[in-house]
């Protein structure tokens, strides 16, 4: 399957929109979660990874997202959340290069209607949020003066409405990616 470039999706990387939970959230979940689609207009590779048992991974340095199942990227498994959390959540795992001084942005939303993925850094102990930032520099894991390349683990809740097809994209000064998942039970 090829993937069809970012632009064509109608969401501009430059802009941060940033959506509250009020009387007017565009987040409105549904009851049940369907199916993970298997129509979505694209959908990103992951690829065997050797860390701690990882099975499979999604894009490349300085950041990697473990959590997808299958040669394509799909997330399923999700509970229903708790209020006033909303939606349908799964814990995804960020794999970061611990010898990256910079920071690593992250905001997503499903590919259809631009209905925002919410994040939540600690379960059920804040407000979901729909960007949040990393920074991977770890001084006390990487020697950061060669390319050793150690990995360091960290996680986020990613709260969906309904079961879609979604883009995660991460950016950082020098670059960024974008993976396109289908999302559901």
């Amino acid at each position: 399957m090829t993937a069809t470039p970012v632009d064509s999706y109608g969401f501009n990387a430059k802009e941060e929109t940033i959506w509250t939970l009020g009387d007017s959230s565009p987040f409105i979940p549904s009851a049940t979660l369907g199916p993970a689609p298997d129509d979505c207009p694209a959908i990103s590779q992951t690829y065997p990874f050797e860390f701690k048992g990882t099975p499979r991974a999604a894009r490349s340095s300085p950041v990697l997202i473990i959590g997808f199942g299958g040669p394509h990227a799909i997330l399923t498994n999700f509970n229903h959340a708790r209020p006033p959390e909303i939606g349908w959540y799964k814990r995804i795992f960020l794999l970061t290069e611990t010898n990256y001084a910079g920071t690593v942005t992250f905001h997503g939303a499903e590919l259809h209607d631009g209905t925002p993925i919410w994040f939540g850094m600690k379960q059920h102990s804040q407000v979901p949020i729909t960007t949040f930032t990393v920074l991977p520099l770890n001084s006390s894991v990487s020697n950061y003066t060669g390319s050793d390349e150690e990995w360091g683990l960290s996680t986020a809740t990613l709260y969906i409405p309904r079961a879609g097809c979604y883009f995660l994209m991460a950016t950082w000064p020098e670059g960024g990616w974008v993976v396109f998942f289908a999302a559901g039970r």
